[in-house]
């Protein structure tokens, strides 16, 4: 069995497909079976614990827990947490803590299908660079996972609703990504059972935290002009902002709530309209990247069928009323914004396993990928260009080819190296891996050219071919982006 995980910002959910239907996790919580939170706290009896027990001693003791820790992944940030047996200060990674919430799921999946569980699909934001992806892919190792594909998060959206939409043909859909710490915007096209992910655009920093940010504001500025609390209490500040996240979720569903600390008897009741002025600008955002991707997609607003809302915060409903106004559409809400994901990624797993779904899922480079060379414009030489052999939002699996020449007389080898990022400059980007293309034969500078391909796979890896053109004269150079030992070189290429 293969457990397709949503490793959330605010929450974590896995599921499986059984008989051609997603089956889900169940957490044991009240609140809501599917999803289990992904907060983490280190206890004085338990060790560390994960979940909704967790999520409860956040307003108790706040520094000894942890949530958000996504927002964290590939940043280089540690988390620190305080002992509450010792009261010594411990830092600890956020490939250490994510792995403390996949064991965790993985445990309640265990139980519920009486299984030993070895390998998982997680879903990731579309936006997670190479080194977020690696540490996801290592916090399920550490976890005692095997990672066997990662898919980013609109794709597995889409996926669960091609699925259930099997009779469409040359469809764009729209997926609205709007989660606890991420926005994702993607334009999907389905033609019967294929599904193709045409562009991406978004903010791994704007999501459903920040909205609760907004509300802390307005509360604590409340508590501050009544005198209620001590404000520089770290345990007020705790509970102001569990506060502002259960108020967030209320105003999802009634026009006004009640705020209620009883600590420092205070009570005040948030309307609904407030609360949309208070993250109106940040909608905005979300509408500016909806316009982008659609540039990138070469569409215009009425060339949009559907629009699939996935993530909680989605639910908050000035969202639908904005993007119905804007595209003029109804906004499809047949999915569970919560579970639309993991559905996708239990479905993914499925098609590895080997199961009939019906479905064929093409993705597209998350981010833009080529080498460094020495770039003539004007006359002039500009050194360290970085050359995107395959851009960012390219459809694959894909093969891209370019030529490239000798830049001295008599230069008999070359650098080559794999850069990812957007920038045109190699100093700006990430350097992934680089060989060395020896032999090549004297002559004068720009005499010797060189076929340079990149083939990029669905499994995340890229076979690089250099040819030395009018010889038999080659060497090959296979990259994985999710293999966390790749090696990192600080040479210089291409000279």
């Amino acid at each position: 069995m293969i457990l397709g995980i949503d490793l959330g910002t605010t929450n974590t959910s896995a599921g499986v497909i059984k008989n051609g239907k997603p089956v889900f996790v169940k957490t044991g919580y009240t609140k809501n079976d599917f999803l289990l939170p992904s907060v983490v706290a280190l206890t004085e009896k338990k060790g560390f614990i994960v979940g909704e027990k967790a999520k409860d001693l956040h307003a108790l003791r706040p520094e000894s827990v942890i949530k958000s820790v996504k927002s964290l992944m590939g940043t280089g940030r540690d988390v620190i947490l305080k002992n509450p047996k010792t009261g010594a200060k411990e830092m600890f990674t956020p490939v250490e803590i994510s792995s403390k919430i996949l064991s965790e799921i993985r445990t309640l999946a265990e139980k519920q299908f009486k299984t030993r569980i070895q390998k998982v699909v997680i879903s990731v934001p579309a936006y997670f660079n190479d080194k977020a992806r690696k540490d996801t892919i290592q916090a399920g190792e550490l976890a005692g996972l095997d990672v066997v594909r990662i898919i980013n998060e609109p794709t597995a959206a889409a996926l669960s609703y091609g699925v259930q939409n099997r009779k469409l043909k040359n469809n764009y859909i729209m997926v609205y990504d709007l989660g606890g710490g991420t926005f994702d915007i993607s334009v999907i096209e389905i033609n019967g059972d294929v599904i193709e992910v045409v562009a991406s655009d978004g903010d791994r920093n704007l999501g459903g935290d920040n909205f609760d940010h907004a509300l802390f504001t307005y509360l604590f500025r409340s508590l501050e002009n009544n005198k209620k609390a001590d404000l520089k209490s770290i345990n007020t500040m705790a509970a102001i902002l569990n506060e502002s996240e259960e108020t967030k979720n209320k105003l999802s569903f009634a026009a006004k709530h009640k705020t209620s600390i009883p600590k420092f008897k205070f009570e005040e009741t948030v309307y609904r309209e407030d609360f949309e002025k208070m993250i109106g600008t940040m909608l905005i955002k979300t509408l500016n990247h909806c316009k982008s991707v659609l540039a990138k997609s070469m569409l215009k607003y009425k060339d949009v069928d559907k629009i699939l809302l996935v993530g909680g915060s989605s639910r908050i409903p000035v969202v639908k009323e904005m993007l119905e106004k804007t595209f003029g559409i109804e906004v499809s809400q047949e999915i569970d914004p919560d579970l639309a994901v993991v559905a996708g990624a239990a479905i993914q797993a499925a098609i590895i396993e080997g199961q009939k779904v019906d479905s064929v899922l093409l993705d597209v480079a998350p981010h833009s990928l080529g080498i460094s060379c020495v770039m003539e414009k004007n006359g002039k030489k500009i050194p360290n260009y970085c050359s995107k052999l395959i851009k960012k939002n390219t459809p694959i699996p894909c093969t891209v080819e370019e030529i490239f020449s000798t830049l001295k007389d008599g230069q008999d080898s070359v650098r080559i190296a794999v850069y990812q990022g957007e920038s045109d400059f190699e100093e700006e980007n990430t350097l992934i891996k680089e060989l060395k293309f020896d032999g090549l034969k004297t002559k004068k500078a720009g005499e010797v050219e060189i076929l340079v391909s990149f083939s990029y796979g669905l499994d995340g890896t890229i076979n690089i071919r250099a040819q030395e053109e009018g010889t038999h004269n080659k060497t090959t150079l296979k990259v994985d982006l999710l293999n966390k030992k790749q090696p990192r070189s600080k040479e210089v290429l291409l000279h």
